[in-house]
């Protein structure tokens, strides 16, 4: 067992900054930790500096305390506790080990409570030196006590060192004969005795020796294959989890090593199953809603989501609990058994895959939407009061600026998922999920439309089996202060929201992509482009005025014509014209109305009325790519579609008159900019009169 306190949760506010960023609210972060001496010695066995052999006698020592761990390697033992599988590891290489290791390492290869042992050299200064893992004296009676438990099962063992622990025995034995029978009934299998009545080093008697000890917890295997062997637990007295519930982990490592897996042992090659299971069966011992001691190590696997599965550090591993503590709420705890079983035959992974319903393609969207644990997918706070959260990457988007570009890394190894998470300010207006993961995102010359050029712009193109293979896209929502249900974008190119149109106002989004893919040698990675977020505060519905004044008489004797247009234009369906550019077209609604006035010669013009509206193109360039033609620019078209009739009163007497204009606005080879603050406006002398337009957001 370990203590989980490397971790921290932290709530951090995020303004400003349009890639990936620090996380906006509270959320898991890993902070800087100083390396633990397992990761100093890893650290030096990886550049070099020491052999295999060292690095394994390195790791016993970290076990039990030892000085002999030269001082460059002693890091932050004590307060990561982790169970580091060294003792398993030494049994497991023993007889390959020069003899000097073996001398070094032998006393620690048998249980403490034998003649020869670690325990025995530390307080008998003439204590006899184990010469190999299988060659120790009697068991030290005189100095060590012992309760065996009603089943038989198990025997506890304290040292006269710690008088005390005698009670502590007492207390663990219902616990040990209560874990050992619900994990036998929930593998179908038993326990194997470790055989002490007739062979040296394992006790005196047939029961599983449990020791009280002042080392880091372990489960330590008889035989080298550490496959279908017995073993033995040292059993940290101090332990950071409990000693209650440490037990239970441990004894589930022994139940672990009942299989015959299919590679050449169950800690050489399933470590880390083995101790994400072991963890997991902390919760089955006690699933009830308590905020169990497994939970301290959630946090070990949510700070680092975009760590592959199977990744051992000595931490990761643990916190991997979490997919079996989903698999089992979700589908029953059977799936456990299902995937111990498949190690017979399979690896680690291929076992799991096998085992669990619709294997990984299916199971880890699921597991990376559920790690979120926030409402609408707060499962975890439901079945067992977890609170942690995943890491998530993110920020604020707008914030007075005119565009935000949110670039959405995604390079994933196998079985891994990245969370981002961004709030949008009240100004940001036009929203866009541009995916480039499973489509291929680029940009490049957009089809035209008659003789309107769209300049460069977002295109898509089907990505590759391979390239998209494991992947899913994951988004939920906020709007109105509620997280919306969950909703698949993976095979979704793109997705806006206008967010002045109620049912678009998001207020956040979240964003998960996720690996299922198990194939070690591949990442996940966009084909070309990332995924990005467009946030921009250009407008999708838009308000305004558009007049145009004939000030001057002209030679058909007009007099002075004035039309007033009144408009509102709502945002369409942007799929429409998606194979043009990625915005909104619209349709327009208001009002437009005349006023004929002034002098014709010796009479004078009076009219006035209303004249219809025109649906003609008229779209925004809301996404446009940066330096585009287009980008950020309007087309809005409107005209005098249809004669315009008064009269002329003169002296002696009025006539009708009907006159047809052509004129539009605006040309329709002209777009017009957005400026800073979201609106356009402006003026346009023609040679029959003078245009003026305001359009401001809805």
């Amino acid at each position: 067992m370990k203590n989980f306190g490397a971790v921290a949760v932290v709530s951090i506010l995020v303004f400003g900054g349009a890639a990936d960023a620090a996380p906006p609210r509270g959320r898991i972060v890993q902070m800087p930790e100083v390396k633990s001496s397992l990761q100093l010695i890893d650290d030096a066995l990886a550049a070099g500096e020491i052999s295999g052999e060292t690095a394994a006698i390195y790791r016993v020592f970290v076990v039990f305390g030892d000085s002999r761990l030269p001082a460059k390697y002693r890091g932050s033992v004590d307060t990561l506790g982790v169970d580091t599988g060294a003792v398993a590891d030494a049994v497991t290489r023993f007889d390959s080990l020069s003899e000097g290791a073996k001398e070094t390492l032998a006393p620690y290869l048998m249980p403490p409570f034998h003649e020869g042992s670690w325990h025995d050299l530390r307080t008998s200064a003439d204590a006899p030196r184990a010469q190999a893992v299988a060659v120790c004296g009697p068991v030290k009676f005189g100095s060590w006590q012992s309760i065996l438990a009603p089943s038989r099962l198990v025997r506890i063992w304290w040292s006269d060192d710690h008088p005390g622990d005698g009670a502590t025995a007492a207390t663990l034995i219902p616990v040990a004969d209560k874990a050992l029978l619900m994990f036998s009934a929930l593998l179908g299998r038993s326990a194997i005795l470790d055989g002490g009545s007739g062979t040296i080093c394992r006790g005196g008697d047939d029961a599983i020796d449990i020791a009280l000890v002042d080392a880091k917890s372990e489960t330590v295997p008889f035989a080298p294959g550490t496959k279908e062997v017995p073993s033995y637990v040292l059993l940290q007295r101090n332990a950071p989890d409990g000693v209650e519930m440490t037990l239970v982990h441990e004894l589930f490592h022994v139940m672990q090593y009942t299989y015959k897996v299919r590679d050449f042992g169950v800690h050489t090659h399933y470590k880390w199953l083995m101790e994400a299971t072991a963890q997991w069966a902390q919760d089955h011992f006690s699933p009830a809603r308590d905020t169990g001691r497994e939970q301290r190590a959630a946090p070990l696997y949510l700070g680092q989501p975009d760590k592959s599965l199977d990744v051992e550090d000595t931490k990761h591993e643990y916190g991997a609990y979490l997919f079996f503590f989903y698999l089992a709420r979700a589908h029953g705890s059977g799936v456990i058994k299902a995937v111990w079983d498949a190690t017979t035959s399979n690896d680690a992974l291929d076992a799991v895959n096998s085992a669990i319903p619709g294997g990984f393609a299916k199971q880890w969207p699921e597991f990376a939407l559920r790690n979120w644990n926030e409402k609408p997918v707060d499962d975890y706070q439901r079945w067992d009061n977890l609170s942690a959260r995943v890491a998530a990457r993110g920020g604020t988007l707008l914030s007075g600026k005119r565009e935000d570009h949110a670039r959405l890394l995604v390079d994933l190894p196998h079985l891994s998922a990245t969370y981002k998470h961004f709030v949008f300010t009240p100004d940001a207006r036009s929203v866009a999920f541009l995916n480039g993961l499973t489509s291929v995102l680029k940009t490049g010359p957009a089809q035209p439309l008659g003789a309107i050029d769209f300049g460069s712009q977002y295109q898509w193109t089907a990505a590759s089996e391979e390239t998209k293979r494991g992947a899913s896209i994951q988004a939920i929502v906020k709007k109105g202060g509620t997280w919306q249900a969950a909703d698949n974008w993976t095979n979704v190119e793109y997705k806006t929201f206008c967010r002045q149109k109620p049912e678009e106002a998001i207020e956040e989004i979240v964003l998960i992509f996720a690996n299922s893919d198990r194939d070690r040698e591949r990442k996940l990675q966009p084909e070309n482009l990332d995924s990005m977020l467009v946030v921009s505060n250009m407008p999708c519905r838009w308000k305004g005025k558009l007049t145009f004044d004939i000030s001057d008489e002209l030679a058909a004797g007009v007099g002075r014509l004035k039309v007033t247009y009144d408009l509102r234009y709502s945002p369409l369906d942007p799929a429409s014209i998606r194979q043009h550019f990625l915005g909104y077209p619209y349709s327009v609604e208001g009002n437009a109305g005349f006023e004929v006035s002034g002098p014709v010669g010796d009479c004078r013009a009076v009219g006035n009325g209303s004249l219809p509206l025109r649906n003609i193109v008229q779209f925004s360039y809301n996404f446009a790519p940066p330096g585009s033609a287009t980008h950020r620019a309007t087309y809005f078209v409107q005209n005098i579609p249809t004669p315009i009739s008064y009269q002329i009163d003169c002296p002696t007497g009025s006539a009708p008159v009907s006159v047809a204009f052509g004129t539009l606005f605006p040309r329709f080879d002209q777009t017009y900019q957005v400026n800073a603050q979201g609106s356009i406006k402006g003026e346009r002398r023609e040679h029959d009169g003078l245009w003026k337009w305001e359009f401001v957001p809805d």
